[in-house]
């Protein structure tokens, strides 16, 4: 079997921004079981990221891959790779969309701080087929396409603040455990994510300190990182693999599972999260807590999923076991190109009723 390394441009870097999700993309180098000198040579490759939602705006991150032998520490010293004056062709259902062009942050100073990005206009619909072709001087043109899931509804019918025994730390922790239900269609096989989030909403205040009249809210939104101890579906790892270097941490705490284990059933869902309350402008002001889950396609899993398993093997990461390369679709290049529906749950603060919106 033949291995082919490829230092990919985004390796080490965000490659792009996946709006409603919050998740910045990379892509890693990997390696199977033999060495191909040849592919030191190879040329570079585009790399295209997108993934078509309901969000009003879709975004396309245009880059491209380093071979080695070119030097991977070029990486770090341009412009976030960017290709600009790349034709894009996107279609959904066979109809042709504008792409435009909007161009990256920069600090005070001149530094970039977010790379230029393509740009769709218009929400998608469940069951849309997105296909995506980009052409650009000096690389092999690529493609890949993609639906949109439909979505599913998920109910957050508790939050308590609980005791949980962690059995891969092999500790105690105090925490608020979110409890959701949702239920999976049988007739297909599913992929899944999730993300909780936290609002805090306290007066609005005057320089000396008096509020507003009539009072005036602000709202501050957090994204707490979900601790699995409570939950089968999201437990990679066991205590004897933390022991042998493996770790079981999701990617930008993205959540990914799929439902292998529940097909067809309605599941409950029990999210641990710490005590958010430390964190609060004001602890007596109740903090309010949300589900959100996303119906994602198989590609946007194997995406994630691929780059969990790199990022959680610590043998391979220093030499001592083989690295698994980075999943992609796009066919001629690198990259990712996967479809995702976001639902929220309702806002629950700890042992209250329902909060309206």
């Amino acid at each position: 079997m033949n291995r082919t390394i490829h230092f990919l441009a985004s390796c080490g870097l965000a490659a792009a921004c996946l709006a409603d999700c919050g998740l910045a993309v990379v892509l890693v180098a990997g390696c199977a079981d033999s060495f191909d000198i040849d592919s030191l040579h190879e040329e570079a490759k585009l790399s295209v990221s997108c993934f078509p939602s309901q969000s009003d705006t879709t975004w396309i991150e245009v880059t491209h891959t380093i071979p080695v032998a070119k030097g991977a520490r070029k990486a770090y010293y341009q412009d976030f790779l960017e290709v600009e004056g790349a034709r894009i062709d996107y279609k959904v259902n066979g109809q042709q969309r504008f792409v435009g062009w909007k161009e990256g942050k920069r600090s005070q100073w001149g530094e970039k701080q977010q790379a230029n990005r393509y740009y769709v206009v218009g929400a998608h619909q469940p069951g849309d087929h997105v296909e995506i072709r980009v052409e650009a001087d000096g690389y092999h043109p690529v493609q890949a396409e993609t639906r949109v899931p439909y979505p599913q509804t998920i109910d957050l019918e508790r939050v308590i603040f609980t005791s949980v025994y962690d059995a891969v730390e092999e500790i105690t922790r105090e925490v608020y455990q979110l409890t959701a239900t949702f239920s999976d269609p049988a007739e297909t096989a599913d992929y899944y994510a999730l993300r909780l989030r936290c609002r805090h909403i306290f007066e609005r205040h005057d320089a000396e300190g008096k509020s507003f009249s009539p009072v005036q809210l602000d709202t501050v939104y957090n994204s707490p990182r979900i601790l699995t101890s409570s939950e089968p579906l999201l437990q990679l790892v066991t205590s004897l693999d933390n022991d042998f270097g493996y770790s079981g941490d999701f990617y930008q705490d993205f959540s990914v599972f799929t439902d292998r284990t529940f097909n067809g059933q309605t599941y409950t869902l029990h999210l641990d999260m710490r005590d958010y309350n430390k964190f609060a402008f004001d602890e007596y002001l109740p903090i309010e807590y949300q589900v959100r889950l996303y119906r994602i396609t198989p590609e946007f899993y194997s995406y994630v999923k691929s780059i969990n398993d790199i990022d959680n093997n610590e043998l391979a990461q220093g030499g001592f076991s083989m690295l698994s390369p980075t999943y992609t679709n796009v066919s001629g290049g690198v990259g990712v190109v996967g479809g995702y529906y976001m639902t929220e749950s309702q806002w629950r603060a700890a042992g209250f009723a329902l909060i309206n919106n």
